[in-house]
């Protein structure tokens, strides 16, 4: 199997195969803004009322084939496949979740040091801030001009709710 990096608290798995290339932020057709990592291994999306991280689904379908490859391995010992199977089963579904905060716990987002910073009103356990590829934090991995789009859309959304 690929090596895998755990970060942190285990919600997210990055692989670390590379791509190049760079995408610009972007309107999908559930009208999110979505703007990819540089090494177009990360979405950060952002809706009307949410936003959301995930694994884009190329890197998605990469990562859930080299797992299916584990989880269907014969270690030739029955307890060793269980545990295995049971390991790679619970990480497959950590991978598939997406990290998802309402707008409305989200106090600022801002781009500084060439990176995104979000400001949360409480304190939480996992934060998109705490995310990281390669002892990067993923906030930092995205174009100036996606991240300050993505700042933009923010602050739009919230003068909003003001109003």
């Amino acid at each position: 199997m690929k090596k895998f990096t755990l970060f942190l608290l285990p919600l997210f798995i990055i692989a670390c195969s590379k791509s190049s290339g760079n995408r610009n932020a972007q309107i999908n057709n559930r009208d999110e803004l979505v703007i990819t990592t540089k090494d177009q291994k990360v979405n950060l999306v952002m809706s009307d009322s949410t936003i959301y991280m995930q694994l884009t689904k190329d890197v998605l379908a990469k990562v859930n084939e080299d797992l299916n490859n584990e989880k269907n391995k014969d270690h030739g010992n029955n307890w060793a496949d269980k545990f295995s199977h049971f390991v790679v089963s619970n990480v497959q579904s950590l991978v598939n979740k997406k990290l998802e905060y309402p707008i409305s716990e989200i106090k600022d987002i801002t781009y500084e040091d060439g990176a995104l910073k979000i400001t949360y009103y409480h304190t939480h356990i996992m934060t998109f801030n705490k995310i990281q590829d390669e002892d990067k934090p993923v906030l930092a991995s995205f174009n100036e001009s996606d991240a300050k789009d993505f700042v933009r859309r923010f602050h739009e959304l919230k003068s909003h709710w003001a109003e």
